[in-house]
């Protein structure tokens, strides 16, 4: 197994081939320093699956997309939702509404941030789905 630093050095060697500036070379030369700060926002992106197929979305999500978060990972995610102190925590997805667990993890990461952000295109909202209106009214 390769340590770190071996790795960091491959990389390096596979970029300096392509005569493309590293990008730390980009920052110093704007004189740019970036520092990490503490994270604020918790983004969870619960699936693939929309009821849309756009060209402009970035996750290439659509109606053909399976690919939705387990209830194991939820699970994870609302533990590190309720020990990670974020401001903000932002639910996206596909069409977040198509998941059938997204009213649990609702109420479940909620009471962790002072604001909670639900991304939708909203064409998926239904009567089937009224109950969601009511949790996000909570």
């Amino acid at each position: 197994m390769l340590s770190d630093q071996k790795k960091n050095d491959l990389s390096c060697q596979a970029i300096d081939s392509t005569g493309i500036t590293h990008f730390q070379q980009t920052l110093d030369r704007h004189g740019i320093t970036l520092l990490r700060d503490k994270t604020t926002t918790l983004q969870i992106n619960i699936g693939l699956r929309c009821n849309q197929t756009c060209r402009h979305c970035h996750l290439d999500a659509s109606p053909g997309r399976g690919e939705m978060m387990t209830r194991e990972t939820m699970n994870q995610v609302i533990e590190l939702a309720r020990y990670g102190h974020f401001e903000t925590v932002d639910i996206t997805g596909g069409a977040p509404e198509l998941h059938a667990d997204l009213g649990d993890l609702i109420k479940s990461v909620s009471p962790c941030a002072s604001k909670t952000i639900l991304r939708s295109n909203l064409t998926a909202l239904s009567r089937e789905l009224n109950h969601l209106m009511d949790i996000l009214k909570e």
